[in-house]
């Protein structure tokens, strides 16, 4: 087992290593999309099936190796595919790279790799456990966590792999559809030639509405707390 484990790391680590060494991020850049967006408009509307499948491959291996740039991969999608297949696309390539990277960490660290260390880690790791759905919803719908984080992170405290893969499905579809929307019209800013970056995705009035989720999907905790330590009646 323990050679399994050290030639899985090797293998990551080459990958790793291939991806930058050749910068394989700086493709994913919209300099990068600004000079091939017709010819990838063109292989979609040509070959449909074959294009999805690059696409969710290409989503995969973005996720699977946290490789910087996924957000453009997401508009990408917009621009080639439309609704409702771009954000379905999307999401199904995305869930694919965290399953997988959930199941590495699973297989090297194994479920708790950091049980024992202190008794705060191991009730946060307890609190995790018992409300899996509230925390991986609201880590999904809030855009503020790193996506390989959240990856990551149910892995190391014991989350079944079934229910993180359906609140990662339900907890990026909000703002993948945002994204994939947005992606539709890429062709008319590519060709404008207007500064555009992530960041103007993210109005103010949609990062209300993933709070809003994402409160939502924490209440369950809250109420639970509540009951917990209920509050004291005055004197």
């Amino acid at each position: 087992m323990k050679v399994a484990r050290l030639f899985l790391l090797l293998i990551i680590a080459s990958l790793l290593l291939a991806v930058y060494y050749f910068g394989f991020s700086e493709h994913l850049a919209l300099s990068q999309l600004r000079q091939n967006y017709r010819d990838l408009k063109q292989l979609a509307e040509a070959h449909p099936a074959g294009a999805a499948a690059l696409y969710i491959l290409l989503y995969t291996l973005v996720v699977t190796l946290s490789i910087p740039g996924a957000i453009y991969v997401t508009l990408l999608g917009g621009f080639m595919f439309p609704q409702p297949f771009s954000t379905i696309y999307a999401i199904v390539g995305a869930t694919i790279g965290a399953v997988i990277i959930y199941s590495i960490v699973r297989f090297l660290f194994g479920t708790s790799p950091w049980k024992g260390v202190n008794r705060y880690v191991d009730q946060m790791e307890a609190n995790f456990k018992e409300d899996a759905v509230s925390y991986l919803l609201f880590l999904r719908l809030v855009p503020l966590f790193p996506f390989w984080l959240v990856n990551i992170a149910p892995a190391c405290v014991g989350v079944s792999i079934f229910t993180f893969t359906w609140t990662t499905i339900i907890g990026i579809a909000p703002a993948t559809f945002v994204y994939t929307q947005v992606g539709s019209g890429l062709g008319f800013i590519l060709e404008s030639g207007e500064t555009f970056s992530a960041r103007d995705i993210m109005s103010v009035n949609v990062i209300i509405t993933l709070v809003g989720l994402g409160i939502l999907a924490i209440l369950p905790v809250i109420f639970k707390k509540f009951k917990k330590h209920p509050k004291e009646p005055d004197d």
